[in-house]
């Protein structure tokens, strides 16, 4: 795509509606359930930016990115501060500076992967970090109920 500005406006638009909106689905739904859901609607959505080619599919994955950056970093955040309890300072400054860090750092190694991959292999290389995420999430996840059923508070 000549003009990536098609994407961004359409994930902007997503983030802004579901922000404005779709804040009560955090007090509905599982927030384990909706993590594990929008990190793997990025991983499929990197695929699908790896694949694009015509303007209309390039504008529906911007609308599916928005969607799911939307919905994932402020439930990462609340659920953080859930098990907090009264760390809840500590837990948001970590989380902060872990966003943070991701948003420095990842510009720099995605700059490192493109010239030697080319744009493609870069999403689908970012679509498996969110896999590996998924499978870390899945098992932490595992670790804790088994936990739970055992009486034990497990932490990150």
């Amino acid at each position: 795509m000549t003009n990536p500005g098609y994407f961004f406006s359409a994930a902007a638009v997503m983030l802004i509606a579901i922000r404005a909106l779709g804040g009560k689905a955090f007090e509905v739904f599982n927030k384990e359930k909706i993590i594990a859901t929008f990190i793997a609607v990025s991983a499929v959505t990197l695929v699908m930016l790896a694949f694009s080619r015509t303007l209309p599919l390039f504008i529906i994955v911007g609308l599916f990115w928005g969607m799911s950056a939307a919905f994932l970093f402020p439930i990462m955040l609340t659920w953080a501060l859930e098990y907090a309890g009264s760390s809840d300072g500590s837990a948001l400054g970590t989380y902060q500076a872990s966003m943070d860090l991701g948003l420095a750092l990842g510009p720099v190694g995605v700059g490192i992967i493109v010239p030697v991959t080319g744009y493609r292999l870069m999403f689908l290389c970012l679509a498996l970090v969110c896999l590996i995420n998924l499978g870390y999430f899945h098992f932490y996840l595992t670790k804790k109920a088994r936990a739970m059923n055992a009486g034990v508070r497990v932490t990150a």
